[in-house]
């Protein structure tokens, strides 16, 4: 589970990304990233009833986003907001096309560490 300090809570945060964020996608995978004043990256994720009617879908999904997001967290710079918002087509693909969509996204927002 992502500690509090890398969750985006609050309304205001969420707009603010929605705002100014730099987007971009990825097989299914949506995703705006903002520069923040902080030392820590937040994420923020967004799954729509669009994507599916069953909340269960619907939170698999994204208990899956952040379970990837945790474990790329030590690899993601920090000082960004992200919200990750699902598409439809994301509910039918394994945990590791979703993963390979995150690498994706982090490597064309050019928001990896360097090794």
């Amino acid at each position: 589970m992502l500690s509090k300090k890398n969750r985006l809570a609050n309304r205001k945060d969420f707009a603010a990304v929605f705002r100014n964020g730099e987007k971009f996608g990825w097989n299914g995978l949506f995703s705006l990233a903002k520069k923040n004043t902080l030392k820590d990256s937040r994420f923020g994720f967004v799954v729509s009833s669009k994507i599916s009617s069953k909340a269960v879908t619907r939170n698999k999904i994204k208990r899956r986003m952040r379970n990837i997001v945790e474990h790329k967290l030590a690899k993601i710079k920090s000082g960004f907001d992200f919200i990750f918002i699902a598409q439809k087509g994301l509910e039918n693909s394994t945990f590791e096309e979703m993963a390979e969509c995150f690498d994706k996204i982090f490597k064309k927002l050019k928001l990896e560490k360097d090794a």
